[in-house]
């Protein structure tokens, strides 16, 4: 039953009857009750937020309030800021209502409560302007001035993303605007065209670019408040390289607490990186002490990924690296490496540059010495099969410095002290070669029955071990062997055993290197002038037989072209005419005479390269003999006989 059955009116029934004496005391009395029980109630159920639409109901306006307005305030419960966890009492005209239950938990006003301004009494006061409801307007400029906490601006980006996404610029001028921090203590984090979400997790101990979105915020949106309400994307690789690879943030990479969250990231998402991504990243870190060790930050080339055949005095890289991880258990492996705080994938590493083996203390390793009783192709053997095991872990400096290094076991086919030592790969040959050439003093792996067909064979073939002589110094081979020869003039001239190593493998192994190498030092045997063997240089040598110079030896010509084109060494069949003139002119005190000359000039005249320059250069030259004068002479300074028809036709084309 309302109250209000108990009140008497006037005769009109409009009012209250308050002047007849004991009709008023009755009234008065009455209305006092009820103002005291309200109060009492309202004290006791609206301060502590309970059971708001039934309490207030009662007391809300109804039509038969006797007067039609009301314009005095009414005090109303607000919170003045989010945090409050008390209300207060204040005038309805200073006080906030929001349609929005997410601008009561970042706007800095006095807001009444989400739940109890849904009542009949709060849309009233609204109607009648006896309480301020907010707008657009009203949110940005208390934005403006206010500074949010991280949980307050989760709070404002869902109600920006639940507004009509009509209104860009709004949005925009919105998140241009705002401010906000982790904790009252923290440093303020201002937005400025704000691009993409942290989709990486970066840590809040690095700095994050201004247009990103940090992921303890992204964390609380949904992918679509993200993506299409605030139209964000995620921030790429290439894009959180592009920031933290800048100058003036690469000091983030020297220090460990930081170091180690970028290094975790790229690893994580390092498939996302194309080659020359790649290259530059590899460039830019390879010379920053970016990785953290035992021994403090080092640059990549200097730091040791953990491994048991490492030694303890070396910088050991004290990064979470997974180990013995195996590719059977792909799931569980993913899983572990998830799991661990800050990982940083052994492959990432390795293609950094940081090092997996270190070749001298390895090889010098207790582990891998033998005793007496062990033969020396045995230790090798070991040496080199632990090599392989750890081949994988290996990364290119790893690789390139055991390649370098004077680690392996040499000797030669008749060893001795001098020959049995420690050599670079790069200057060892497989025993089989020197066998082939018959050359005891080539350097060879101490390791004389290893199987050419074996994985140790292809694992020193990798590291820089030969199975050809460098070309240089085969070349220097063939001389050798030819110049021993002409020692023991009463024997028939061989072929040096070199020279048929350098035709049978010249298509596989020097044909690329030939015309780099530039060989100056004739090699090639052939028939002097005198009727001597020597050795000339492939371009003063010819096929066919030659007055003027040397020719080479059939059975050259023939162990070439069993092979390959002897072209490809650069010998010619026969010289041009003006190559063949600029030989007679150079050996024309020794090889021209009355004599020689009709031979001479008929093989001139068989040659191809006959060209008006040639002849006007020729013309001033001295170059024929005659009989009785010790001088040669030009060609304008002789007249041709007509009844000695060879010299007629030899030089008729001079």
């Amino acid at each position: 039953m309302h109250v209000y059955s108990h009140l008497i009116t006037t005769i009109e029934r409009e009012n209250l009857d308050l002047q007849d004496p004991y009709i008023s005391k009755w009234n008065r009395e009455l209305l006092l009750s009820v103002g005291q029980i309200a109060r009492f109630i309202y004290n006791q159920l609206i301060v502590v937020n309970k059971q708001f639409d039934s309490t207030i109901a009662s007391y809300s306006f109804q039509p038969s309030v006797p007067n039609s307005e009301i314009d005095k305030d009414l005090l109303v419960p607000v919170k003045r800021v989010p945090t409050d966890t008390n209300l207060s009492l204040i005038p309805s005209r200073q006080a906030y209502i929001a349609n929005s239950k997410h601008i009561h938990s970042f706007l800095s006003l006095s807001l009444v409560p989400y739940e109890l301004s849904k009542n009949g009494l709060f849309q009233t006061l609204k109607d009648r302007n006896l309480i301020i409801e907010v707008n657009n307007l009203l949110i940005e400029l208390t934005i403006l001035t206010t500074i949010l906490l991280s949980n307050q601006f989760v709070e404002f980006l869902h109600w920006l993303s639940s507004q009509n996404n009509d209104d860009k610029q709004y949005m925009k001028r919105l998140l241009s605007i705002v401010r906000f921090r982790e904790t009252n203590n923290s440093s303020i984090i201002a937005l400025k065209k704000l691009i993409n979400y942290d989709n990486f997790n970066i840590s809040t101990i690095l700095p994050l670019p201004s247009h990103v979105l940090p992921a303890s915020v992204a964390t609380y949106l949904s992918r679509d408040e993200l993506q299409k309400q605030l139209q964000l994307t995620p921030l790429t690789l290439k894009d959180f390289l592009h920031y933290y690879l800048l100058k003036k943030q690469l000091y983030l990479f020297t220090k460990e607490n930081t170091s180690t969250g970028l290094l975790h990231i790229i690893s994580k998402h390092s498939g996302q990186l194309n080659k020359t991504e790649w290259n530059k990243l590899k460039t830019t870190l390879s010379t920053i002490p970016c990785i953290p060790t035992n021994q403090g930050m080092k640059i990549p080339n200097e730091s040791y990924i953990p491994s048991s055949i490492l030694s303890s005095d070396l910088p050991i890289i004290t990064l979470n690296v997974p180990q013995n991880l195996t590719d059977d258990d792909d799931d569980d492996r993913q899983s572990i490496i998830e799991n661990m705080e800050n990982s940083v994938s052994a492959e990432f590493l390795k293609r950094l540059g940081c090092r997996t083996l270190n070749v001298q203390s390895f090889v010098h390793a207790p582990s891998l010495l033998t005793n007496s009783i062990i033969s020396n192709s045995h230790a090798m053997k070991t040496l080199i099969q632990h090599l392989m095991e750890e081949r994988d872990n290996m990364s290119e400096g790893d690789l390139h410095g055991l390649k370098q290094n004077e680690r392996l076991r040499g000797t030669t086919l008749i060893s001795s002290k001098e020959s049995t030592r420690k050599y670079a790969p790069q200057n060892l040959h497989f025993p089989s070669v020197a066998i082939q050439l018959q050359w005891s003093t080539l350097p060879i792996i101490d390791w004389h029955d290893i199987d050419p067909h074996s994985s140790e064979y292809a694992f020193l073939k990798e590291i820089g071990v030969r199975e050809v002589p460098d070309l240089q110094k085969l070349i220097d081979r063939i001389i050798e062997e030819h110049n021993e020869q002409k020692k023991e003039s009463n024997k028939e001239y061989k072929l040096p055993i070199a020279l048929k190593f350098l035709a049978e493998n010249f298509q596989q192994h020097y044909s690329k290197l030939w015309k780099a190498a530039k060989i100056k030092r004739p090699f090639l045997p052939s028939i002097s002038l005198s009727k001597t063997t020597i050795l000339s240089l492939s371009e003063e040598v010819f096929k066919d037989k030659s007055p003027l110079c040397a020719t080479l030896l059939p059975n050259v010509v023939q162990l070439f072209e069993e092979n390959f084109n002897i072209s490809l060494l650069g010998v010619k069949d026969c010289p041009t005419l003006t190559t063949a003139f600029d030989i007679l002119m150079e050996k024309k005190e020794e090889i021209l005479n009355v004599e020689t000359a009709p031979k001479i000039f008929a093989y001139m005249n068989e040659l191809d390269g006959l060209s008006r320059t040639l002849i006007e250069r020729v013309s001033k030259l001295a170059f024929i003999p005659l009989k009785g004068n010790d001088n040669l002479m030009k060609p304008s300074q002789v007249f041709i006989h007509p009844d000695n028809s060879t010299t007629t036709t030899s030089s008729s084309r001079l």
